[in-house]
């Protein structure tokens, strides 16, 4: 019985240990920013894309992912690979809660902070030779009219409130942009003006 048990137990660990690096993949697809946050910098390239679409295919991503979750659950997982599970299947009630109930990706406040955010990780953290991290600076930069696009498609009546504040948090990007990426930019390019 002891034996079945472990098997069993083996099992559901690798399931969810699977689950986990996918969940995970699909998470920094979709938040590419926050993955050059964590550490991962196979993203550093990709803004955030946030179409109708992707944002629609993330949730049904979410929703195939909490079934999963959900089946994974009832395994017979040992103590610290159930309380894993939990979290994880909180993380993705609460992206879900976020994107379909709530929608911050409908608000102008939810893009205000993304492109600034992006570029000001790849300037600051010294994790690469600075001129690969200026390759990918521009990559970034070269998708936010995309991002742009994206916001004015899903934007829905805003409160004035929201509007006029993300309007204050991207005026205040324009010097950042203007000044400090162009500055950073030319060092890490090796011209100091």
């Amino acid at each position: 019985m002891s034996a079945c048990s472990n098997s069993g137990r083996t099992d559901a660990h690798a399931a969810l240990a699977s689950f986990i690096d996918t969940y995970f993949q699909k998470y920094f697809d979709f938040n590419p920013s926050e993955a050059t946050s964590d550490g991962l910098h196979e993203y550093d390239s990709k803004l955030e894309e946030r179409s109708g679409i992707r944002v629609q295919n993330r949730m049904t991503e979410l929703d195939g992912q909490a079934a999963q979750i959900a089946e994974i659950r009832k395994r017979d997982l040992n103590a610290d690979d159930a309380i894993d599970a939990l979290l994880v299947e909180n993380r993705i009630q609460a992206e879900l809660l976020d994107l379909r109930t709530i929608k911050t990706w409908r608000t102008p406040l939810y893009y205000a902070g993304i492109p600034g955010n992006a570029v000001d990780l790849l300037m600051k953290r010294d994790f690469a030779p600075a001129a690969a991290r200026l390759a990918a600076v521009t990559a970034r930069l070269e998708q936010i009219p995309a991002l742009i696009d994206a916001m004015q498609d899903n934007l829905l009546e805003p409160p004035r409130e929201f509007t006029d504040l993300a309007i204050r948090i991207v005026q205040g990007s324009i010097p950042f942009f203007r000044d400090s990426v162009a500055e950073w930019a030319r060092s890490a390019a090796g011209r100091d003006q």
